[in-house]
């Protein structure tokens, strides 16, 4: 039982408590920019050592893991060409994509960081909209645009999912979508 209500509020952690997205549009003047969208994960560093802690085998495979540092950034182009659900005109526009992976165990800090280049306005609307269709090359689906690892489990929803964002003649506009929710509550 008591293992049972530690892996309850390790899963209400993991789902509420460890994970914050900041999302940034910066234009120039003549419509080129750059979308950034910046996860941060480090509550997951109480989760982790919680885990790792319950662990009492001699081979503890977690604590080996969460002692390593990363810092590393790729680029998208390294992979976009392996993406089967994308055009190739989609493609193009996640070539200049790059993320930046930066776990610091000693400040217990592990953020992503993405950057999506555009050159105009209504690339930035198809990246958004290929993000929102789960079509968008995502590093951490085992086909980088195919299954994703994490299966949907009913969980809260991400924010992209209910939203509808547009990017339209110098007008950033978000709406909540109904038909979106109400898609979502018939599926329950």
């Amino acid at each position: 039982m008591k293992k049972l209500l530690l892996l309850l509020v390790f899963t209400s952690t993991f789902l509420f408590g460890c994970f914050n997205s900041e999302e940034d549009v910066t234009i120039n003047a003549d419509g080129s920019g750059v979308y950034q969208n910046v996860m941060d994960m480090s509550g997951m560093f109480d989760m982790m050592d919680m885990i790792a802690a319950m662990d009492t085998s001699q081979n503890n495979q977690l604590k080996k893991v969460s002692d390593k540092d990363i810092d590393s950034t790729f680029s998208f182009k390294s992979f976009i060409d392996t993406v089967t659900s994308l055009t190739a005109d989609q493609k193009k526009l996640f070539e200049k994509a790059t993320m930046r992976m930066s776990i610091n165990q000693k400040e217990k800090r592990f953020k992503m960081t993405t950057n999506y280049p555009f050159t105009k306005m209504d690339d930035l609307q198809k990246i958004i909209e290929l993000q929102q269709s789960n079509k968008a090359p995502n590093p951490f689906n085992r086909s980088m645009g195919g299954e994703n690892i994490t299966p949907d489990n009913g969980g809260l929803p991400a924010i992209n999912k209910i939203m509808n964002i547009s990017f339209k003649n110098g007008l950033i506009e978000r709406k909540i979508d109904k038909e979106k929710i109400k898609e979502m509550e018939d599926h329950k």
